[in-house]
C-alpha cells in the first residue's frame, strides 16, 4: 500500500507484542501477546485489518517477528524451534520503552 508511514522497528529490533484485549475482531494472536521477540524483516505498509473492518482502511508498518519456543510455550523448547509471525506496527512496542500495557 502507498503510505507516507515510516516504519519505527527496523531488522533486528527486540519488539514486545502488546497485551490489548480489544472488544473486535484482532488479527494478533493472542498466545504472543506480552512476548518479546525480533523482528526479522519489513514487509512494508499493508492495511490495517482491525480498523478496515470497521470502515477506517488505512496502511501500517507489517514486520515478520520471530518468536523462541521457550518463550511462547516452555523450557521443552530449544534455541532450535521458533515461530514466526506477520504483526502490524500497532500491536507492538519497544520492550525499553515504559507503555502500561506491556
Amino acid at each position: 500500500m502507498d503510505a507516507d508511514v515510516e516504519p519505527t522497528f527496523e531488522v533486528g529490533d527486540e519488539v514486545t507484542v502488546k497485551r490489548d484485549h480489544p472488544d473486535h475482531h484482532t488479527r494478533c494472536p493472542r498466545y504472543v501477546r506480552g512476548v518479546t521477540g525480533t523482528v526479522e524483516a519489513y514487509r512494508g505498509t499493508h492495511v490495517f485489518p482491525d480498523d478496515s473492518a470497521r470502515g477506517d482502511e488505512h496502511g501500517e508498518p507489517l514486520y515478520n517477528v520471530r518468536f523462541a519456543a521457550a518463550d511462547l510455550w516452555g523450557e521443552a523448547y530449544t534455541d532450535a524451534d521458533a515461530v514466526h509471525i506477520e504483526l502490524w506496527e500497532p500491536y507492538l512496542h519497544d520492550p525499553r520503552a515504559d507503555d502500561p500495557r506491556r
